[in-house]
């Protein structure tokens, strides 16, 4: 018995394995994109897509397919045909989306794919209920599963070659690929077909089952709605990871600014910068306080006497030391800065008397320091300015310390706002 083939089935079955191609170049990107429990929703999602937009061009090839009998298909054998496209789906994007792709993956993968892609055209082909039943041209056979393997192995390679492009927006390169994957499955499936040869006698053995009334045009068009809604998904969730990534570059580079404009490369601390802007708060505009504060500096004098006895790469692990110890000491409400190259800043709404927050801040150094395999004692000098006493802007503040860092008073007891002293540390 001979058949037929209705054209536009077959052009039809053509365009949805084209879409069904594309659909799966795209997820094959998006599930390597993708990381955790993402991944694997995209793994499982796009599977059930791609592998229904596969058996779906089957069903529309056997649809094109027209015998001088009505045919029933076998509803068991026709699910187990579809559930073996989605396994055989599953496998494709799970290798091309590896990080990599060998030849002995390309060649596994590809035998595994063919042998499910085989599986599923001829499980379709036994849910024909026919009797006799359905002889087969096995050189035909043979050369539909050759296709199979060898298309399943282009497919991986261009699979893997392509995911990088972006699925935001319409791809040619995977258009073309999708066109040339299109022609390879429809290859397979009508050489399959040609293997099929029906007896002369050949009837319909039950009217129960699936008819062909279902199949053709209405799945073609089911199947697309289902590809295609997975392609916008694919381009939201592909969007959404791109404003995600945007924002999280965004956030770096605030980050990254933010260490360059206010915290120290050395110690880690905040700077001077961060001292104005924070001074600035403290006495302007609304978040002006009412409250007295002490502006302190921490000198390190005789440091470059030190570096010269103990060797210069000393200077940071010193600088270093030296910041953990007085931070370790103050209320953790006190700034402490890095003031110079050799020497602190502390801002203290606790001991707003000069002299008290001088011993406190001497007394830090009473004990030598751990530098190394030495202990080494450091001689310091401290300043300090008073808010409101000595200045009501960060400006005036800053100038006070300036000026008796250079014109220290030796009696500080005895002297106007805004004074400092210089007592070496015990050894």
């Amino acid at each position: 018995m001979n058949g037929s083939y209705d054209l536009l089935l077959v052009i039809v079955s053509y365009l949805v394995a084209a879409l069904a191609s594309y659909t799966a170049l795209d997820l094959a990107g998006r599930i390597s994109a993708s990381s955790g429990a993402r991944s694997y929703q995209w793994l499982a999602g796009g599977s059930v897509a791609m592998g229904t937009g596969i058996w779906a061009m089957h069903f529309t090839g056997m649809m094109a397919f027209e015998l001088p009998i009505a045919v029933t298909y076998n509803v068991g054998l026709t699910a187990l045909s579809w559930l073996a496209a989605i396994a055989v789906s599953m496998l494709a994007l799970r290798v091309a989306s590896r990080d990599r792709l060998g030849y002995r993956t390309i060649a596994g993968g590809a035998m595994l794919m063919g042998i499910g892609i085989c599986t599923m055209h001829y499980t379709g082909m036994a849910a024909m209920q026919v009797s006799p039943g359905i002889d087969y041209n096995v050189g035909l056979v043979l050369a539909s599963a050759l296709i199979a393997v060898s298309a399943s192995a282009v497919a991986l390679i261009i699979a893997f070659r392509l995911r990088e492009l972006s699925s935001q927006q319409f791809s040619r390169p995977r258009l073309i690929a999708a066109l040339v994957m299109g022609v390879a499955v429809v290859g397979m499936h009508y050489t399959g077909m040609a293997a099929a040869q029906f007896a002369s006698q050949t009837v319909c053995t039950t009217a129960s089952g699936l008819s062909g009334n279902w199949g053709g045009l209405p799945l073609a068009a089911v199947t697309a709605v289902i590809l295609f809604g997975t392609l916008m998904l694919s381009r939201a969730d592909a969007a959404a990871a791109v404003r995600a990534k945007e924002a999280r570059q965004r956030e770096e580079d605030a980050q990254r600014l933010y260490r360059l404009t206010y915290v120290d490369g050395d110690t880690g601390l905040p700077n001077r910068s961060l001292l104005k802007d924070t001074l600035s708060q403290l006495t302007t505009g609304q978040g002006a306080i009412q409250r007295r504060f002490a502006l302190a500096v921490i000198e390190l004098n005789g440091t470059e006497a030190l570096l010269a006895q103990y060797g210069r790469h000393n200077e940071t692990p010193l600088i270093v030391a030296v910041a953990k110890r007085i931070q370790r000491t103050l209320p953790q409400d006190d700034l402490l800065v890095r003031w110079g190259q050799h020497a602190f800043g502390v801002l203290s709404q606790h001991l707003v008397e000069p002299e008290a927050l001088q011993r406190q801040l001497q007394a830090i150094f009473d004990t030598p320091l751990q530098i190394g395999d030495r202990l080494v004692a450091l001689d310091t000098s401290i300043h300090c300015s008073v808010y409101p006493d000595d200045g009501h802007s960060p400006h005036v503040l800053i100038a006070r310390l300036r000026h008796v860092q250079h014109h220290p008073r030796p009696e500080p007891r005895d002297a106007a706002p805004g004074y400092g002293f210089g007592q070496p540390s015990a050894p």
